[in-house]
């Protein structure tokens, strides 16, 4: 038999638990393009073998589990650029560890793994967890492998971010607080790899708990393909304490990650750009509140009415109507205050000429081809204009007529 190697990744972390152990969480992420499959009715399946080790110098831990895989279709998959994540806890004493994952799946066999440094337990000072970083973090009281404290976190054990995971989710804990009711303050700032600080976010958390959770999530829209370093920063005012933890991460594909988003295009169209940047300047979980209760507004409501009414009357032929020009104007005006069509028995082809009272915004709109599709040849506004050669179409004639 010949036995077949691929590729996967391997992570942990390790949080104090009561004082004098931790709650070590190892994990794992396989591309879904490493496993083996076969076809079960509608469905591909893989089953597998996860061998968790943990050896110290008195200690050896081995546990085995069998895991399934399923996906739609390989197209799906690459697509969705879908990998399988899970993770197996321990709870360790302070010391120092190997640890290993081997996965066997059919002829496919690896094995990866590190060392793991428990150190001592301060039970007096602010102490720190590490830090994990995760695709995924939210409110959830399910049982899951990924729960705890009332969050569902979801690792990133390869560490690379792009593509699908354009936002970051630190994950820490924080140990020895006084719960008097004061803040905290955690700085989470992104360094490139020539150490440079590139981004910062401030959180204030009041302390509620001696021990307490944190997460947020960051936005990666704008930086580049890269290595970069997530450092967390955590004062406490109080006791005069500051506790850090950096951890590395990459971004990758070509283009790194850009701005994009159909929310933050509407709402920089919708409510301007003082909101916009505004808005860019929230943390994921504000941001996410912030779009909640703009797909609530009378605003967002009015623009959805006129995209469909746009798609309705305004198609030409496979273009559809919210991306002609008189769907584009009247989905960002709303409907004109008078409207007059005109066919000329001169060499011109026919206009649509809509006017705006309130602002005294006019558009001249032209079907040039005679396709149904009556193009912005000329307007008054500053924001729209139409054609910068309107002139080769309409005579002067035309546009002092109106």
């Amino acid at each position: 038999m010949i036995i077949l190697l691929f590729s996967f990744f391997v992570d942990y972390a390790a949080f104090p638990y009561r004082g004098r152990v931790y709650r070590t969480e190892i994990y794992y992420q396989i591309p879904y393009h490493e496993l083996i499959y076969r076809n079960v009715g509608d469905e591909l399946v893989s089953r597998y073998q996860v061998i968790f080790e943990i050896k110290g110098s008195d200690l050896l831990l081995a546990d085995t589990l069998t895991k399934k895989a399923v996906i739609r279709s390989f197209r799906q998959a690459k697509e969705r650029d879908l990998s399988f994540v899970d993770q197996h806890n321990y709870i360790l004493l302070p010391g120092e560890y190997q640890y290993q994952v081997t996965i066997i799946c059919s002829t496919k066999v690896e094995a990866r793994g590190g060392k793991i440094h428990l150190a001592p337990i301060d039970r007096e000072h602010l102490t720190i967890s590490d830090l994990e970083l995760a695709i995924k973090a939210e409110a959830d009281t399910a049982q899951t492998p990924f729960t705890k404290f009332g969050l569902v976190v979801v690792p990133n054990p390869s560490s690379r971010f792009g593509g699908r995971w354009r936002v970051i989710f630190p994950y820490f804990e924080l140990y020895n607080l006084k719960p008097d009711g004061s803040y905290y303050r955690a700085t989470f700032e992104i360094l490139d790899s020539t150490n440079r600080s590139i981004k910062i976010l401030h959180k204030k958390a009041e302390k509620l708990f001696s021990a307490q959770n944190e997460v947020i999530g960051i936005d990666l829209a704008g930086l580049k393909a890269g290595s970069y370093t997530l450092k967390v920063t955590v004062y406490d005012s109080t006791k005069g304490e500051k506790v850090s933890r950096s951890r590395p991460f990459q971004i990758v594909g070509g283009k790194g990650i850009r701005v994009s988003g159909r929310y933050d295009e509407l709402i920089k169209v919708l409510l301007g750009t003082r909101e916009y940047e505004r808005y860019r300047k929230m943390d994921l979980v504000k941001r996410k509140a912030y779009i909640d209760k703009f797909k609530r507004s009378d605003l967002f409501q009015n623009y959805q009415r006129r995209v469909s009414y746009a798609n309705e009357h305004f198609q030409a032929g496979t273009k559809a109507g919210w991306k002609t020009d008189r769907g584009r104007i009247y989905i960002k005006y709303g409907p004109p205050d008078e409207t007059v069509s005109k066919t000329f028995e001169e060499k011109l082809k026919p206009i649509q000429h809509w006017v705006y009272y309130a602002s005294g915004l006019h558009f001249i709109f032209m079907d040039l081809y005679g396709d149904g599709d009556y193009r912005l040849v000329w307007s008054n506004s500053k924001d729209d204009p139409g054609f910068p050669d309107w002139d080769r179409y309409l005579p002067e004639w035309v546009i002092e007529e109106y």
